[in-house]
C-alpha cells in the first residue's frame, strides 16, 4: 500500500509497482491509511514521510504493532531528524524523491525479501510449541538449535554441549530430556552441591559406608539416571579415579 498526499508521488509508484506485477493500493490522508490497515494486512508499506507531522509517526507505531511483519519503506526528499525517528521504528528502507523505478525495486525486493525471513522464523517457532520452555529465540540460529535438538533428543546419544558460562547449556539439557522418550524418568544434574573432585566422583558413582559391621550401598546419580538424562557438568573437576570411571561409564552406558 502506498500512503502519500502528492499525486505523482502516487502515480509513480503506482505504475512501477503494476508493471513489475504488484497489486498496488493507495490512499491519500493518514485517517484513510488506519481504516485499509485495520481490514488488510499488506505485504509491504510505502510511506511518504511528509505525512509524518499529520499522524504518520502514530501510524507506524500502530502499524508496528498490529502487523510486525510488515515491512516500511519510507519515501523522502530531504534527510530531516523525522526521518531518523520513522526509520527508527523500524523500517527497513528509505528512497528519495522523485522516484527511480530502479531504487523503488531495490527497495521492495529488500522489504519482501525481510518479510518473507520473519513470517519463516514466526512459522517455525509456532510449529516447535512450547517444547523448549526456558529456551526463547527466533532467529535462525536458535531455530537451527531447536531443530537439532529435536532430532537428537530422541536417540540415546551422549551430547557434548560447548559454550560459554552463561550461555545456557544447562537449559539446552533439559530441553533435550523435556522432548525425549526418557522425560518420564529422572533429569539429574551432577554438579549440584559440588566443591570438590572427591565429592563429584562420589555424588556420580556412589559409595560404600559401613554401619556396624554392615555395608550400605548409596547409588550414585550415573545409576539413578540410568534410564533418564543426567547432565555432566564441571567433570574436569574429577579425581584421577574419576575420570577413568568416567570414560567406563561413558562407553559401556551404565
Amino acid at each position: 500500500m502506498v500512503i502519500a498526499d502528492e499525486l505523482a508521488v502516487v502515480q509513480s509508484c503506482n505504475r512501477f509497482l503494476s508493471r513489475a506485477g504488484h497489486e498496488v493500493e493507495s490512499v491519500l490522508t493518514v485517517q484513510e491509511a488506519v481504516g485499509k490497515l485495520d481490514e488488510t494486512e499488506y505485504d509491504v508499506i510505502l510511506f511518504d514521510l511528509k505525512l509524518a507531522g499529520n499522524g504518520g509517526a502514530e501510524l507506524m507505531e500502530r502499524l508496528k504493532a498490529a502487523h510486525p511483519n510488515t515491512p516500511v519503506i519510507v519515501l523522502h526528499g530531504l534527510a530531516t531528524l523525522a526521518a531518523s525517528e520513522i526509520l527508527g521504528h523500524g523500517t527497513y528502507e528509505s528512497i528519495p524523491k522523485p522516484i527511480s523505478s530502479d531504487t523503488l525495486f531495490m527497495a521492495m525486493s529488500w522489504a519482501l525479501q525481510q518479510r518473507t525471513m520473519r513470517l519463516q522464523a514466526k512459522l517455525s517457532t509456532e510449529d516447535l510449541g512450547d517444547e523448549f520452555g526456558e529456551l526463547v529465540g527466533n532467529g535462525p540460529a536458535m531455530i537451527a538449535l531447536f531443530r537439532l535438538i529435536q532430532k537428537i533428543a530422541p536417540t540415546n546419544a551422549t551430547v557434548l554441549i560447548i559454550g560459554h558460562k552463561g550461555a545456557g547449556k544447562k537449559r539446552v539439557a533439559r530441553a533435550l530430556h523435556r522432548i525425549s522418550p526418557r522425560r518420564v524418568e529422572p533429569y539429574l544434574d551432577s554438579s549440584s552441591g559440588v566443591n570438590r573432585g572427591i565429592e563429584l566422583s562420589r555424588i556420580l558413582f556412589g559409595e560404600v559406608e559401613s554401619h556396624f559391621g554392615v555395608d550400605d550401598y548409596e547409588p550414585g546419580k550415573i545409576r539413578l539416571a540410568s534410564r533418564g538424562t543426567l547432565y555432566l557438568n564441571e567433570i574436569s573437576r574429577l579425581d584421577h579415579w574419576g575420570q577413568h570411571q568416567m570414560i567406563s561409564a561413558i562407553k559401556q552406558r551404565t
